[in-house]
């Protein structure tokens, strides 16, 4: 379908939470703050692609009540990536999933009081 769902579908399998319920393939849904970071990973622009590779970029969103929650699941994702490479996600192979420049952009509080950090990925998969 996509690298978005394929990328949830993969941190699905790693406990990341459960696709539809906290961890999502577009954008949050607004609803109500969960004990469990709500995750979303959403495809960007800037993606590049040759005869044999794709180069996509995805964000990965993290949202929770308390900073401290927040912090540890976009690090969990950061470390899940960079201790599996050359995976395979619903028949597509992806050679890497690696953040872009720093660990996680600066956490922003939300109009409804939910933090919100934001890192950045460069994807690379095979065609």
């Amino acid at each position: 379908m996509g690298v978005g769902k394929d990328i949830a579908d993969y941190l699905a399998t790693k406990a990341v939470g459960t696709v539809g319920s906290t961890l999502f393939y577009a954008i949050i849904p607004d609803g109500p703050n969960v004990g469990d970071a709500i995750v979303s990973v959403l495809p960007e622009q800037g993606s590049t692609s040759d005869m044999w590779m794709e180069w996509p970029r995805i964000q990965i969103v993290v949202r929770n009540g308390t900073l401290s929650t927040a912090e540890t699941k976009i690090k969990e994702i950061e470390n899940i990536f960079y201790d599996n490479q050359n995976m395979t996600i619903n028949g597509t192979k992806y050679l890497h999933v690696l953040p872009m420049g720093t660990s996680w952009i600066d956490p922003v509080m939300s109009s409804e009081r939910r933090w919100v950090l934001r890192q950045t990925y460069q994807v690379v998969k095979s065609r």
